[in-house]
């Protein structure tokens, strides 16, 4: 298995460069975010 540091240098190559990959990754939500989600639309978002 490869680590992520290998995938991010493929990825890295691919894009062109770390932060062409960096810009398409969306922020991680805060605690009080994730907790205002409710369980139908976490359910709905794993069926994808």
């Amino acid at each position: 298995m490869r680590s992520f540091d290998e995938i991010l240098a493929i990825s890295a190559e691919l894009k062109g460069s770390f932060n062409a990959v960096l810009d398409g990754i969306d922020a991680p939500l805060t605690n009080a975010a994730l907790s205002k989600i409710s369980d139908d639309r976490w359910l709905s978002q794993m069926t994808r």
